[in-house]
């Protein structure tokens, strides 16, 4: 019963501080907030018009965190994601907040799926954000499939050479070959007969 009681105030004590960290961090703006300040930022009258090229990396880590907490719809859960993911201030935390953000922007749709990929997409570091659909494109696509095809066609080559029937040289060939050689003085006498018998 005890290490029940411990266990169980260990936990409420680690999420309270979670819980803790999080509300002393920073509050999260509502999305509209964040859109709005973006707007008036860059004077424009609509979402549309917004250029994601030009909102700083501060701004899209905050809409992003601010899009989790809406998609996920807890907070408790949002901030174990959070931990899980790295925890407030690791760059793989910041680099999916950040991500986000940009998707929000981009009109790319959100999901839990969203949230799990981390560093996942082709892109390594946060300032890469302005390519944050990843480097490869078309041409990685193509290059991934021709990689493909040059695989399969080595291991059809293997299969086809270790499933080729070796060629056996037979007795009488092996006789042939020694009596020529014997014919052309290669071997002596006693060289062929010791082949012959061998052989047989």
């Amino acid at each position: 019963m005890k290490k029940i009681v411990v266990v169980l105030s260990v936990f409420i004590f680690t999420f309270a501080i979670a819980i803790g960290v999080k509300a002393d961090g920073m509050a999260l703006k509502s999305i509209d907030t964040i859109v709005t300040e973006i707007r008036t930022e860059q004077g424009v009258q609509n979402n549309r018009s917004i250029d994601v090229s030009k909102v700083s990396l501060t701004r899209l880590e905050e809409l992003g965190d601010s899009v989790m907490e809406k998609v996920i719809g807890n907070t408790a859960m949002h901030d174990q994601m959070d931990i899980n993911l790295g925890g407030d201030g690791s760059a793989n935390l910041t680099l999916v907040h950040t991500r986000i953000g940009y998707d929000y922007l981009m009109g790319y749709p959100i999901n839990m799926r969203t949230f799990m990929g981390g560093s996942m997409m082709g892109y390594n570091n946060v300032s890469d954000y302005g390519n944050m659909m990843g480097n490869t494109g078309w041409g990685g696509l193509l290059i991934g499939l021709f990689l493909f095809i040059i695989v399969i066609a080595i291991v059809i080559y293997a299969i086809r050479s270790f499933s080729r029937p070796h060629k056996v040289v037979s007795i009488d060939s092996a006789i042939e070959i020694a009596k020529r050689r014997y014919a052309n003085g290669e071997i002596s006498k006693e060289e062929f007969e010791s082949l012959k018998e061998r052989l047989k």
